[in-house]
């Protein structure tokens, strides 16, 4: 997928008092506070070929500036994996147990990334779908900064942080919504059967 960078969204943010650098680090934040609200960033990693009677395998983010915030999924030669067969340990190693069988059988990872306290740019799908989201998160945290009352250059507004809040609250109630909704079977028809004994 294609990045972009957080700094894109710096002119969404209403507090144009506020340093850029302070803002920048506040987008960041409220960036991480989205994925991990709503899980939103999914994807699969590149599938890796098993080697016979190996249990563990290193997983590798496919982007410099996320983590991952859990494991979703784990498939085997496209059969999915109970979660009591594999777990994750410090290191991003993911163990299967069984281990596979035999070389080349196809392990695929489906993930949610979060980006990191440093990140510098995102999907650009995340930030052109809830951008305004991620910036109301911001202005909401810099907005509620008590700290900032005491600056020369005020821009702490307890009142605009409780809307913009209201604004993020509102944008996770739609991710949530929508991924919900996309997890969702279509409807099933259920047939009556007598039985007789």
């Amino acid at each position: 997928m294609a990045m972009a960078q957080l700094s894109t969204l710096l002119p969404q943010l209403s507090v144009p008092v506020c340093p850029k650098a302070v803002q920048l680090a506040a987008l960041r934040q409220a960036c991480r506070r989205f994925c991990l609200d709503t899980e939103w960033w999914k994807e699969d990693l590149s599938p890796i070929s098993s080697v016979s009677k190996q249990a563990n395998y290193t997983l590798t983010p496919g982007y410099a500036d996320v983590e991952f915030v859990r494991v979703l999924r784990v498939r085997v030669d496209g059969t999915t994996r109970l979660e009591r067969t594999w777990c994750i340990t410090q290191g991003n190693v993911l163990t299967l147990a069984p281990a596979p069988d035999r070389d080349g059988r196809t392990i695929e990872v489906r993930v949610v990334y979060g980006p990191r306290p440093d990140c510098a740019e995102v999907v650009d799908e995340l930030l052109a779908r809830w951008g305004d989201t991620i910036a109301a998160a911001a202005d909401a945290a810099l907005m509620g900064n008590a700290q900032a009352a005491g600056n020369p250059v005020q821009w702490f507004n307890p009142q605009g942080a409780a809307y913009r809040e209201d604004v993020y609250r509102d944008g996770v109630f739609r991710a949530k919504s929508e991924m919900l909704s996309q997890m969702q079977s279509g409807p099933v028809d259920v047939e009556k059967r007598s039985f007789f004994l």
